[in-house]
């Protein structure tokens, strides 16, 4: 998997960024997209754009990435970020999981800061990875919580 180029926004609209996507990629076969905005995933519909809605497990999709970065049996990784991805590139130096609290243990995620292109790159993990059980995982995410345990089976 080549990730080779990143469209990094702030305070952008959804009808701005379709022309962005439609621009850039026009053979693209779909986007995923954030569920907590339906409203975003039906404007970027109207503009032709045809997306999936990301499952959002953090823990399962950040063990995904891992293990596309693992080397596989020739010596490689299976995730590749191109240099022009300096968004992403940053993020992944910068990616950390929260400090443990006095008297509690740390929550087993990371920090929710500076994390867009991390967020993004899970999701797409995950919907190309595992597209015969992404839905069914998100359904049984949405109803036990984020529990990588759950999902061991998959990896």
């Amino acid at each position: 998997l080549w990730v080779y180029r990143e469209l990094y926004r702030s305070q952008c609209l959804v009808p701005e960024m379709a022309a962005i996507i439609r621009e850039v990629e026009p053979g693209y076969f779909y986007t995923v997209a954030d569920q907590e905005s339906p409203e975003g995933r039906q404007e970027l519909a109207a503009a032709g754009i045809d997306t999936l809605e990301a499952e959002k497990a953090v823990t399962v999709g950040i063990q995904a990435v891992q293990l596309r970065l693992t080397k596989a049996g020739d010596g490689r990784p299976r995730l590749f970020i191109h240099s022009g991805c300096v968004n992403t590139i940053s993020e992944f130096f910068e990616y950390r999981w929260a400090e443990t609290k006095e008297g509690r243990n740390a929550d087993e995620k990371p920090v929710k800061d500076n994390d867009h292109a991390m967020d993004a790159l899970r999701y797409m993990v995950r919907a190309v990875d595992n597209p015969p059980v992404y839905a069914a995982e998100a359904a049984i995410e949405k109803s036990r919580g984020d529990r990588a345990s759950d999902y061991a089976k998959y990896f």
